[in-house]
């Protein structure tokens, strides 16, 4: 493993009273992702348990139904596949992407296994990193439920976006309506309505790929809320 990497995990696991076995040391790698890449998809077979050292990650899960994401993001010490390993049902329970360059160390299933029946802080650590995962995720959702379609895509769509070099009044977002899906945790076929009904409301524009929002024409978007 990269040694900056790994000077990186044990500080994360210092920061939790936890120490890096020599085992894992050994035979933990380390992964690069570039922003907006795949890292595992809802479905697949869990290969490996990834832990995030650096960057951030979008957590997408489907509805029952197939349109709707529910979406968080993590930023900070985190495993992937921990909810797979626990429930014994390996397959993943979430598409995950990465929202910026991310670095991510990982190990086999196997190895994880022995890492945790090896120490039992280490265990117990898991455990609290899924109750806090799960309550978190339930907050969020409980929010999205809640927030209109609109608000959902317009409010991501301010939050990436970049001032315009050609108007002050002008925000300007470079992004496909699938990347908007995937961002704003809706199905595309939601944010192809929804940009329809902010053109018509003269919210945005399209052009290509740019989204050029109008800041002083916002406040529009409350008559649907």
């Amino acid at each position: 493993m990269n040694k900056s990497i790994l000077t990186k995990l044990e500080a994360n696991l210092h920061n939790h009273g936890l120490s890096l076995p020599d085992f894992i040391r050994e035979q933990a790698n380390t992964c690069r992702y570039k922003k907006d890449s795949l890292i595992c998809i809802t479905g697949e077979k869990v290969e490996k348990i990834m832990i995030l050292i650096q960057g951030e990650l979008i957590i997408l899960n489907s509805f029952s139904n197939g349109k709707e994401f529910a979406f968080t993001n993590e930023n900070s010490f985190t495993v992937l596949g921990d909810f797979e390993f626990f429930s014994r049902q390996m397959v993943n329970a979430s598409t995950v992407i990465s929202k910026t360059e991310v670095t991510l160390v990982e190990l086999g299933v196997r190895t994880f296994e022995s890492w945790i029946n090896a120490d039992r802080k280490f265990y117990d650590f898991m455990v609290w990193q899924i109750a806090c995962k799960c309550y978190k995720n339930a907050k969020i959702q409980g929010d999205i439920k809640y927030t209109s379609s609109s608000a959902k895509v317009l409010g991501k769509l301010i939050e990436v976006s970049a001032p315009s070099d050609d108007a002050e009044d002008i925000l300007v977002a470079e992004y496909s309506h699938y990347e908007i899906a995937r961002m704003s945790g809706i199905s595309e076929r939601t944010v192809n309505r929804v940009l329809q009904n902010l053109q018509k409301k003269g919210i945005l524009s399209i052009q290509y790929r740019k989204i050029l929002i109008r800041k002083n024409c916002i406040h529009l978007l409350d008559e649907d809320i």
